[in-house]
Parts: structure tokens; sequence; C-alpha cells
């Protein structure tokens, strides 16, 4: 949907922005409506053979960590890929040949944001992390996709994953674990 080019920022954050408006209703009163916009978000589920990494991500004012998939904010001007490469750089030190597009969702319609979902394959580098200084605490993990879906299944991963991941789940829910490995593993497409 996006801000509407009526709408006026009323506040300007680090991370967010509020933009709010009149909007007329059905019965022709108005209201003031409100949106927020952040930065759209990439996260990668990088895959190396029959394994994924998953990181346990612990942020400041967080009162435990989240297991979730490495990824984060689109910086000004940067591409989805770049993102993409930068950001699995910075939480894990791997890099990747290939990302391709798994899915996408808007996280929420009063919320001016996309989050991007990708599949990494094809590790050409394991290095180094690169975290931001005391902002964060990364413990990366490699587990078997087996043991993944089982995670999933049994909702031990931070809840947004779900709907980045949304068309694994089907697969997965639906009975259907063999095709969700495969593409995972690239034997299918996305």
């Amino acid at each position: 949907m996006g801000i509407p080019n009526k709408a006026k920022k009323v506040f300007s954050g680090v991370i967010h922005d509020i933009y709010q408006w009149q909007q007329e209703l059905f019965n022709g009163s108005f209201a003031t409506f409100e949106m927020v916009d952040r930065s759209d978000t990439v996260k990668v589920l990088c895959v190396i053979g029959d394994e994924v990494i998953i990181i346990e991500d612990q942020q400041p004012g967080w009162p435990e960590p989240k297991v979730t998939l490495p990824g984060g904010r689109v910086n000004s001007g940067e591409e989805l890929i770049e993102a993409c490469i930068r950001e699995v750089k910075e939480e894990t030190g791997l890099e990747f040949e290939s990302y391709e597009l798994l899915s996408k969702f808007e996280v929420d319609p009063k919320i001016n944001q996309t989050v991007y979902t990708f599949v990494a394959r094809g590790m050409i580098l394991d290095g180094d992390t690169d975290l931001d200084e005391g902002g964060e605490i990364i413990n990366v993990k490699r587990i078997k996709i087996d043991r993944f879906f089982d995670m999933l299944k049994k909702f031990e991963i931070e809840n947004f994953v779900y709907s980045e991941i949304l068309p694994l789940i089907i697969m997965i829910m639906d009975g259907r674990e063999g095709d969700a490995k495969d593409v995972l593993i690239g034997d299918v497409g996305i």
C-alpha cells in the first residue's frame, strides 16, 4: 500500500518514522490514520549441503536470545542481494555463490516494510563475523535440514520466520518434507 502522499511525518526515529493523515471513513467522517515506515528487511536461509544455518540472536533489551535466520535491514540505496551478502557475512562470516528469492511479505498493513527471504547456496567463504560492537551477540549453528524442519514443527524458531518461509512451511505441514528439502538443496525451483 505504501504511505499516502498526503501523509505528514510526525516522528523521525533511528529505525522507524511515523506518518499521519486525515482519512475519510465510509460514513463520510474523518479520522487520523497512522503508518510506520521502516527499511525493508532481508532474511537468508543459508544451505550448506544437507545443513542450514540458524542463529541465536541476543539483542540489547531482549530477555533471551531468539533462534532465527541471518538477516537485517536493507540500507538506503542498497540492492536486496547486496544486503543479503552483507548481513550473512556480518552475522555468520559466510559468503555464498547464489541467492534465490524464496518469499516476500508485507509485515502489516500499517507498517510500510517488506521482508524478503532468500535461499543462499554454494558456500565460497567461511570467515569471521563482523558484528556491531555491543549491538548484538550471535551464536551461529549449522544443523541438519531435518532438524530444522523438526524445530519448525515444534515452534522452536522465532515466530517471524514462519511467515518468511511460508512456502516451505506449507510443504512441511502438508507432509511434503522431501519437496521442501529439494527446494532448499536446489534440486527444484522455488
